[in-house]
């Protein structure tokens, strides 16, 4: 499978699985205004009257196409890095975070979300210093702005103030944490130095000089 093929999946998917999002929340049996359904309420048993949740199969369906699709978009954002630990924090901390996400939608969600928000976090934190390096200012920013969202949008679940607005911040976080997800993926390079004076070359993994693969060197 070429490589184009490849970095066009991740987007793909999840440019699916925000359309079958939509699609459950338009279709939300409870009573609720679509601004405060969230990913929680589509994939939960139970309605918040306590009936039975009909239409769960669809969200829990999307989620798993979206936890999928960003597992890979983290991954092939990892290849991008420069170091390896920077490529390790990223793999590890982003694809985990997607697996206890996509767990949230089991009776386990709270301790789900607090566990993948960390490795989320980890994640963005790690990609926006990498961003920094690579002197992708105005995308660092970005990140950085991602950040404050989703702390923002976490203040408000955990305090239970706001809940008016808690849906709708909380949508935007997910929008705007992706947008800038794939932003990265289709802008970051990985980083070729030669440094002169020492006779050595330092490049990220898997990146090919002269028709050879060179290890990283730092």
């Amino acid at each position: 499978m070429s490589q184009k093929i490849i970095r066009t999946i991740p987007i793909a998917g999840v440019v699916l699985a925000f359309a079958l999002l939509a699609i459950a929340t338009y279709q939300y049996s409870g009573n609720a205004h679509w601004s405060r359904v969230t990913v929680s309420l589509l994939c939960a048993e139970s309605l918040p009257d306590g009936t039975s949740n009909p239409g769960r199969a669809l969200p829990i369906g999307a989620l798993l196409l979206l936890c999928v699709s960003m597992a890979l978009l983290f991954e092939l954002i990892s290849r991008v890095a420069d170091t390896r630990r920077q490529r390790s924090t990223i793999q590890i901390a982003g694809v985990g975070s997607m697996v206890y996400a996509f767990l949230t939608a089991t009776p386990m969600h709270n301790l789900m979300v607090n566990i993948a928000l960390a490795f989320f976090l980890v994640a963005i934190v790690t990609i926006v210093y990498m961003l920094y390096r690579k002197q992708h200012y105005l995308l660092a920013i970005a990140g950085i702005a991602c950040i404050v969202i989703k702390l923002g949008s976490v203040s408000l679940y955990y305090t239970n103030t706001y809940t008016e607005v808690w849906g709708g911040l909380q949508k935007l976080s997910f929008i705007f944490s992706t947008i800038w997800l794939l932003a990265v993926h289709l802008t970051a390079k990985p980083k070729m130095d030669r440094d002169i004076t020492n006779g050595c070359t330092e490049v990220a993994d898997g990146a090919r000089i002269d028709g050879e693969i060179t290890p990283a060197t730092r």
